[in-house]
């Protein structure tokens, strides 16, 4: 049995600061943080195998929300935060410095033009997702129809909630009896608390955490509202966000431009830079933040992105041997994840009808999504794609 109790702040906080600087991969970078955790001895590989299976099943970036389990079984409530904003800072950053250069330079003709190849790249980029999404998720008729009727009511836009909410009651009546023969196949197993005062704090943790998110929101209330507001709408969209990171997009790509906050080309801008970083996708509300309020609009913008699905993994490890294996946890996932496979097929075909076509474009897309669908890592194909398009840019003068 490992001993945690030598486990250092700083070591966590730098080790995934280095993961987080590099984390192009999304769920693919999940090896390279097992490497790093059993290196080190921070926790166990039985304790690993749960903490994926944990992350996956709940709303939010499954890499970043791995970082944050690692550092609440090593040290606790402190561990939980210092690994998750250790792991998130990099692209925070990084996200904030690509929007002030944007909404600086937005104006200058060339930027216009090299961004208008960014937005044909981003279409090809949610297709592939789209794709992706539902060759992994949707693996029966009724994971099919789930995810049509998604897709529907996202093209008459309704709103995503009500769709995943209604998505889930179907779903716990029509996967319940495949959900209850895969429950006893979850890997891993619950390592209990090495002591009382372990378990103690691990009851206590997510008290304390979402007295502190509460604490802040109602500060924000009183003093600066329409920052509370941003915070608040962010947190809905990260607590629908099944699947990873990338299928939040959807979702803010619909709250977003209903509100009036941005208008979808921007915001398609915004996405475009978010792949540029390295981290989860979902960075993008910095973005959004900075152009509504500046450097502290992004702040609370982070704040209210992630902040909901950290909680919900704090209070999942508290009921992680009651739900972990609870049938209904499977049903309610696997509705969840064939809703987003729709709402990623409707937004990618919106995007498409939307995006005004001409043959460089139509040529730019298909390389683009032809090298994603080969595997190649989303920010080379961002960066070659640009500079494909700066290249037609200087020829064409």
């Amino acid at each position: 049995m490992l001993d945690t109790a030598y486990v250092k702040l700083t070591d966590l906080f730098f080790g995934f600061l280095r993961v987080g600087a590099t984390a192009f991969g999304g769920p693919a970078m999940i090896p390279h943080v097992r490497k790093i955790v059993l290196k080190h001895q921070w926790i166990t590989e039985e304790d690993f195998r749960t903490g994926i299976a944990i992350c996956q099943m709940i709303p939010g970036a499954t890499v970043m929300q791995l970082a944050a389990y690692v550092g609440m079984k090593t040290r606790g409530l402190l561990g939980a935060i210092v690994s998750f904003v250790g792991f998130g800072s990099p692209a925070f950053v990084m996200m904030l410095a690509l929007s002030w250069l944007y909404f600086s330079n937005r104006e200058v003709a060339w930027v216009v033009n090299l961004f208008s190849g960014l937005k044909i790249i981003v279409v090809a980029i949610v297709l592939h997702g789209a794709i992706d999404f539902i060759r992994r998720y949707t693996h029966s008729l009724s994971d099919l129809l789930i995810a049509l009727f998604a897709a529907i009511a996202f093209s008459f836009h309704l709103s995503p909630p009500i769709v995943l909410v209604c998505a889930i009651a179907v779903g716990i009546i029509v996967f319940r009896k495949s959900a209850k023969g895969a429950r006893h196949h979850t890997s891993g197993g619950v390592v209990r608390s090495r002591n009382a005062r372990n378990f103690l704090g691990k009851i206590l943790a997510p008290f304390v955490a979402t007295s502190g998110c509460a604490a802040i929101i109602t500060c924000l209330l009183k003093l600066r509202p329409s920052l509370a507001v941003l915070a608040m709408t962010m947190a809905k969209i990260d607590i629908i966000a099944f699947g990873g990171g990338f299928a939040a997009l959807p979702v803010m790509l619909h709250v977003v431009v209903q509100k009036g906050w941005m208008d979808m080309e921007t915001l398609l801008d915004g996405i475009a830079l978010g792949q540029l970083t390295p981290g989860p996708i979902v960075i993008t509300s910095v973005f959004v933040g900075f152009y509504r309020d500046g450097i502290w609009g992004a702040i609370v913008s982070a704040f209210g992105t992630f902040s909901p699905s950290f909680l919900i993994l704090l209070w999942a490890m508290v009921l992680s041997d009651l739900w972990l294996h609870h049938w209904i946890a499977h049903a309610v996932f696997r509705a969840s994840l064939a809703t987003l496979s729709g709402l990623m097929t409707a937004m990618a075909a919106m995007l498409i009808v939307k995006t005004s076509w001409n043959l460089a474009g139509a040529v730019l897309a298909l390389l683009a999504f032809t090298a994603l669908q080969a595997s190649v890592d989303v920010m080379w194909v961002i960066l070659s794609g640009s500079a494909l398009w700066a290249l037609r840019i200087y020829l064409l003068g």
